[in-house]
């Protein structure tokens, strides 16, 4: 196990995490023997199951989403440019805080000034191909150091999405005619394939070592921002909450499973974590760009998506 558990060092002390670690399956399951909670889960499937049926049965609501996925297609130029900000403003907010890619590797000030020359160039576009390549070069060799990073495989995943992409408009490259790295078509279809590996992964990662392993730690994150006060549900609920929609979400992005619903799902649930818990911004802008990439691309290669377009195609 890492001295840090990631994404809850964000928000509790290292004192803390010492105090709540510790697997405790018997407080993780408890919230399922509690009437009260299975009526409300049972409901909570209901109307997850009742928007499906609609979704299916209604043409307007199916019209929508025939627009919006033909609409999304007009957004592919603009994915490498929503990862280059993202991952720059991660670099720049990175460095700015001495921290080494996430807030988890603090007092880091050695690699500072290169994340913060990072972030910049990638952002005005200058020198893409060599600055991509430096920073999945700084990030693996962090991921080394700090096991703790592999809540973070998103950057990665982000980084070498945009170094398979290989646009440099707009940018100074593109300005000034430097000449950059570009991948063939078929490498490219890869490239929502590496998000949804990086990002689900992640996601699986964090429900496993941060609430089910570490089941405390998370009730400490909900008694310190009187979660409770928002549902009515004990702390034990929210964590056995919080664990299976991060679960179920992340081996959504995995399979590649309804990518697009899935995604801006996400996109909303982790919203809304940053908002509660005012977390640094630079320790989720990646992740949200990297789900607005998928909100566009759609699952991509080896995803039931692409399984489901193809038999219709044949139908």
């Amino acid at each position: 196990m890492p001295q840090q558990l990631a994404h809850v060092s964000y928000v509790l002390s290292d004192q803390e995490q010492v105090v709540h670690r510790g697997a405790d399956y018997a407080f993780i399951s408890q919230p399922f023997l509690e009437p009260q909670n299975l009526i409300a889960i049972a409901a909570v499937i209901a109307c997850i199951a009742a928007v499906i049926f609609v979704s299916h049965k209604w043409a307007w609501l199916r019209d929508r989403v025939r627009y919006f996925r033909g609409r999304a297609r007009s957004y592919q130029d603009f994915v490498p440019w929503v990862l280059r900000f993202s991952l720059g403003v991660a670099l720049i907010g990175a460095g700015s805080q001495q921290a080494l890619i996430s807030p988890a590797v603090q007092n880091q000030p050695t690699w500072a000034t290169f994340q913060l020359i990072l972030g910049f160039l990638l952002i005005t576009g200058f020198l893409l191909t060599p600055t991509t390549i430096a920073a999945i070069v700084l990030s693996l060799g962090a991921l080394v150091f700090n096991p703790e990073l592999l809540n973070n495989l998103e950057i990665i995943g982000a980084l070498l999405a945009l170094c398979l992409l290989g646009q440099a408009k707009p940018g100074l490259d593109d300005l000034i005619g430097m000449p950059i790295f570009s991948a063939s078509d078929k490498a490219r279809s890869w490239m929502p394939f590496i998000l949804r590996l990086s990002l689900g992964t992640s996601l699986v990662i964090m429900a496993i070592t941060e609430k089910l392993l570490n089941p405390h730690l998370f009730g400490a994150v909900v008694e310190t921002y009187n979660l409770t006060s928002y549902l009515p549900f004990s702390t034990g609920m929210w964590v056995a909450s919080a664990t299976l929609i991060e679960l179920c979400l992340g081996l959504a992005l995995l399979l590649g499973l309804h990518t697009r619903v899935v995604s801006t799902l996400s996109f909303l649930v982790l919203g809304l974590t940053f908002f509660f818990f005012g977390e640094q911004v630079y320790a989720h802008v990646t992740i949200f760009g990297t789900l607005f990439v998928l909100m566009v691309t759609g699952g991509g290669t080896l995803s039931i998506d692409e399984i489901y377009a193809r038999r219709r195609q044949h139908t």
